[in-house]
């Protein structure tokens, strides 16, 4: 059995053979199905995963996206925040858009925003980096606290 999570070091194609036996009712069957099983092509990691910011001021924190392949990847990089509330910090992420080529790691930006209407208490932001095959992800917990 292999875990979420956990490399086994193999690679490749594989065959999966799976066996239904209902003996109450005589009845047995298989499928065979063709398995690949490929590296994780982006690597997505941030230098801080929780931010906490005082209301009406900013905090970043710097985001790493690695592409794990040869070949150059397009990608579109987006930064959601949940939950979404009347009043809830603005996320960006800089650059959003950009050609990763292969084996190579960007730098990206991620800044949350507050102004001082902006409700305190805490948030996630999801970090998605996507491609035309793969994507990956990353969640930042935020906090926003009275001065």
């Amino acid at each position: 059995m292999i875990q979420p999570g956990r490399s086994t070091g193999l690679l490749g194609n594989f065959s999966a053979r799976l066996t239904v036996v209902d003996s109450d009712n005589g009845f047995e069957g298989m499928q065979t199905q063709q398995l690949t099983v490929s590296e994780t092509p982006l690597a997505l990691a941030a230098s801080s995963t929780a931010l906490t910011i005082i209301k009406g001021d900013s905090e970043t924190t710097m985001l790493t996206l690695t592409n794990q392949i040869g070949s150059p990847e397009t990608v579109a990089l987006s930064g959601t925040l949940s939950p979404v509330v009347a009043r809830s910090p603005a996320v960006s992420v800089n650059p959003s858009t950009f050609t990763l080529v292969g084996h190579a790691t960007l730098y990206i930006l991620l800044t949350v925003s507050t102004r001082h209407p902006t409700r305190t208490g805490n948030y996630n932001v999801t970090v998605t980096a996507i491609t035309s095959t793969f994507s990956s992800s990353i969640q930042i917990q935020v906090t926003v606290i009275h001065r």
